[in-house]
């Protein structure tokens, strides 16, 4: 868990699920909803993996807030000095992809040194991983962990991805055919945006009676 100066400015919310299950898209749709982007000067997106380097990570997010390269600094304390300037009282949301290194408490809290003093609160990282020690080690807060949604839930999160801004107006027929569409998801948020993406294209019931069979 983090120290509390670093959860003083930073909100570390961890995701945790299997391969598949849907984290990432999950995340997208968060990075990707307009009132975050609104509330955010700063909104950065690294893909970690397997290898936690912190010279990677630190240097994506300066490319990210600076918008520009600086692939020729290799020192991480050089880097994190440039990076604290850029993110100087503003707000940033940070997400660090498919997570798998169990760093220690030491490391993680050096790679979060240039916001542990920001001035603007409300900054925010998610952090998704397969592996609950990591989402253990790294959040201020307990881990939202995916798996099958219960079939309200699903339907919830089916609608908005194919319907977007018409879930509100409820279409009648639609909506029947894509509760057959969803039923055959098996609970799935990951299924539930990439079907929801398809039937999005062409919201007529011709559309979606062929994706149903």
């Amino acid at each position: 868990m983090m120290s509390d100066d670093t959860s003083n400015s930073i909100i570390v919310l961890p995701i945790v699920g299997v391969a598949g299950v849907g984290k990432t898209a999950l995340t997208q749709l968060v990075y990707n909803e307009p009132n975050v982007e609104s509330r955010f000067q700063h909104r950065v997106w690294i893909w970690v993996s397997r290898n936690f380097d912190e010279v990677r990570i630190t240097r994506e997010m300066l490319n990210f807030v600076s918008r520009e390269k600086h692939e020729e600094i290799n020192c991480f304390v050089k880097l994190q000095e440039i990076l604290k300037i850029h993110v100087k009282s503003k707000r940033v949301l940070i997400i660090l992809d498919d997570v798998w290194d169990d760093m220690n408490d030491c490391r993680w809290n050096q790679l979060l040194a240039p916001f542990k003093f920001n001035s603007a609160n409300g900054n925010v990282i998610l952090v998704t991983t397969r592996k609950l020690s990591v989402a253990k080690m790294v959040g201020t807060t307990e881990p939202i962990k995916i798996g099958a949604l219960e079939e309200d839930d699903f339907w919830l999160l089916f609608k908005s991805c194919a319907l977007g801004d018409r879930a509100s107006e409820n279409p009648g027929n639609l909506c029947t055919i894509g509760r057959q569409i969803a039923g055959k998801l098996k609970g799935n948020p990951l299924a539930a945006v990439t079907a929801g993406a398809l039937l999005r294209d062409h919201l007529t019931v011709d559309h979606w009676s062929n994706i149903l069979k």
